[in-house]
């Protein structure tokens, strides 16, 4: 099991986009938590995933949600 930090800017900057936006990215398969943070960054979602196949489709979906403006991934380096 792979695992990535998907460090999420929105579109919108209102409180309630911010939830909207959450709660979507929370429902998306593989997306295992989805929290707003103050700061450059609007939300951090944490993803588990078997491949870099899944990963993509992952991300593909976060953007499908309409509310993003862009991502910045890291996988985590395996130990």
């Amino acid at each position: 099991m792979m695992k990535a930090y998907i460090f999420i800017r929105l579109t919108s900057f209102f409180r309630e986009d911010m939830k909207k936006a959450v709660e979507s990215i929370s429902s998306i398969s593989g997306i295992v938590f989805a929290d707003a943070v103050f700061g450059d960054i609007d939300i951090i979602a944490k993803a588990e995933f078997q491949s870099f196949e899944e990963i993509k489709r992952i991300i593909e979906e976060v953007y499908a949600t309409g509310m993003v403006r862009d991502t910045d991934t890291r996988i985590v380096y395996p130990t």
